[in-house]
């Protein structure tokens, strides 16, 4: 016939396996957070790509609006220059045609400079978001996996408990009321086999006569280390 102390084993070893359970159960919501966190990551990288290339548009578009207005300039030359009488005065003015169109094509070369920008732009806002699409399809797959392993522990802990508590009816309550406060403090394992006269949980080495209490397994012995129960 089995002893105290090793009925009381046997509910210790169904607490493991439900505070194992439960640790993972209580993991899940931060995994979720985890994997949401991610998931927005890439939303928000892809935002940033978004608002990038939209600024990089609007400085092509105010080089463009600067070209327009030296072409209206050197339209302008081009139309005072007509009405010139001198060959003085023309000629100042082809300087000043000539400065025009020196700047924009300084200014057409920014323009270019403008328009590789908004390519790579282009493409930052592409990549972003295919890791958007990717990661959201991810997500939804890995949350469903959570809450299916989510339901599957809580059956699981729900089927431990039932049989904790048939283990249970065959402790004496006085072994409980000693038990329960240790594990659920501890949340390991507190009732320990002695080995070669030392404590299973601390590893610290017993005297005889609390080797020789312990192993007869009636009694309620504790080690005078760690406060685990012996056996």
């Amino acid at each position: 016939m089995s002893t105290q102390a090793e009925r009381l084993a046997a509910v210790q070893e169904v607490d493991l396996r439900i505070i194992r359970l439960q640790k993972e159960m209580n993991d899940i919501p931060i995994r979720r957070k985890i994997i949401e966190s991610a998931c927005e990551q890439k939303k928000k990288d892809f935002t940033t790509a978004k608002t990038a290339l939209t600024g990089k548009q609007s400085e092509a578009k105010q080089v463009e609006l600067e070209i327009g207005t030296v072409n209206q300039k050197i339209k302008k030359y081009r139309e005072q220059q007509l009405q010139l009488k001198s060959n003085k005065e023309f000629k100042a003015m082809e300087d000043e045609i000539r400065v025009a169109e020196n700047e924009i094509r300084a200014i057409e070369e920014r323009e270019l400079l403008k328009m590789e920008e908004i390519e790579k732009a282009s493409s930052i806002v592409l990549t972003a978001k295919q890791f958007v699409e990717k990661a959201e399809s991810e997500k939804q797959a890995e949350l469903a996996a959570l809450e299916s392993r989510n339901a599957g522990l809580a059956a699981e802990v729900e089927k431990l408990v039932t049989e904790r508590t048939g283990k249970v009816a065959l402790v004496d309550p006085k072994w409980m009321l000693k038990y329960e406060p240790l594990i659920k403090g501890k949340k390991d394992r507190v009732l320990v086999r002695v080995e070669h006269s030392v404590c299973g949980g601390c590893n610290m080495t017993l005297a005889p006569h609390v080797v020789h209490d312990a192993r007869r397994g009636d009694m309620m012995i504790s080690c005078s280390f760690c406060g685990r129960l012996l056996y």
